[in-house]
């Protein structure tokens, strides 16, 4: 009989993103592995993964936080008390349910494991999902860690060259998007004529996702052809941010031709309605929602930023266009809006392209690989 491997998932965040997401696709490609999965995270997030998740889980509730630059000392010195107070608390977890593996499913929950790494004989391991921001962020990773994954070559060279950095990428489960189908709901909803194109940006609302240039070619592409409407996915997380560009949507008088949907459930429903999608971030560590797209095979055009030229063969399964050319990105869209035969095979392309090299399953094995073996 295998052994039983007992791991603790360290995670910050309360909003729902890629990293949680990519976290549930992990998770659920662990039925057979000889593993007892342990996570602990903040209980607004705890009713996604308790209704997603396919294999039992122990779930404890920790509170754990970004941290953030403060204005006051008092604010630091409460944020000190906070990380040591969860640094025993979890050092306890993990000597009582005898983990042999911690695993943060970011890098900023390191911190809350230098107990664990001092007194404890379990590993550490980091994911580093986000761009590294500073030389103390890369010091934490080093000294915090026993490993680290990075979710692309983009985000490993960013580390230190003096850290053994490994890359797994994430990973999608091709056939559940592969079998999302139009069916023109979108449409029927909004009194839209069938004959209108959809055209998505889906993400966080959030500054570094950079959707004021999606408004920005959107109204390029509206010069040339009215019958488009624009989808903007996501939750807003920069409330500020979200105002100003709904100013920016009203300013161009584009209010009548998007949709601002919010935080949506089933990403797969409005994935199957669409065209095109855009994506417009800059240094996107990633790009969960493009091997999403590729999976349903949506043609992707993208900023040639971060992670993304390591999954997207230009020309053949999307195109990536240099950062900040709206007008490029506008006139690679409408050729693909014009070119119904061209859509369609470029998603095939990126349909097989990820079901070879970025579906969920060998994602799972290797990171399950990392974390119990290598």
């Amino acid at each position: 009989m295998n052994k039983i491997n007992k791991i603790l998932v360290l995670h910050t965040s309360a909003a729902v993103g890629g990293a949680e997401y990519s976290l549930l696709e992990f998770l659920n490609n662990l039925k057979g592995f000889p593993i007892e999965v342990h996570i602990a995270l903040s209980l607004q997030i705890e009713k996604l993964f308790r209704d997603r998740v396919e294999i039992p889980v122990q779930f404890h509730p920790f509170e754990l936080s970004y941290f953030r630059k403060y204005h006051d000392l008092k604010s630091y010195f409460q944020a000190f008390i906070s990380l040591a107070l969860h640094n025993y608390r979890i050092l306890k977890l993990v000597k009582k349910q005898k983990i042999q593996t911690v695993y943060c499913n970011t890098f900023r929950t390191v911190p809350y494991c230098f107990a664990v790494k001092l007194f404890g004989k379990t590993q550490v391991v980091c994911h580093c999902r986000d761009n590294i921001s500073s030389k103390l962020t890369q010091y934490l990773i080093k000294k915090g860690s026993d490993k680290v994954i990075a979710v692309s070559a983009a985000i490993k060279n960013q580390l230190s060259p003096h850290v053994d950095v490994k890359v797994i990428y994430n990973g999608v489960n091709v056939t559940s998007f592969s079998d999302t189908k139009p069916t023109k709901w979108f449409h029927k909803e909004r009194n839209l004529s069938p004959d209108i194109q959809l055209i998505g940006n889906i993400g966080q609302i959030v500054s570094w996702k950079n959707q004021t240039d999606y408004v920005l070619i959107a109204k390029e592409l509206i010069k040339k052809n009215v019958n488009l409407h624009f989808l903007l996915i996501g939750n807003p997380v920069d409330n500020r941010y979200f105002s100003l560009l709904k100013q920016q949507i009203n300013a161009f008088h584009l209010d009548t031709c998007f949709t601002l949907t919010g935080p949506v459930e089933d990403i797969k429903k409005y994935m199957g309605e669409l065209d095109i999608l855009l994506h417009t971030a800059i240094h996107e560590p990633f790009g969960r929602v493009i091997i999403e797209a590729a999976a349903a095979s949506i043609p992707v055009v993208a900023y040639d930023s971060g992670g993304l030229s390591e999954i997207i063969l230009p020309g053949e399964t999307g195109f990536l266009i240099q950062n900040r050319d709206i007008h490029q990105m506008a006139e690679q869209t409408f050729l693909l809006l014009n070119n119904p035969s061209l859509r369609a095979s470029i998603g095939k392309s990126a349909q097989r392209h990820i079901a070879k090299n970025f579906n969920s399953i060998d994602c799972a094995n290797k990171l399950c690989n990392a974390l119990l073996y290598d």
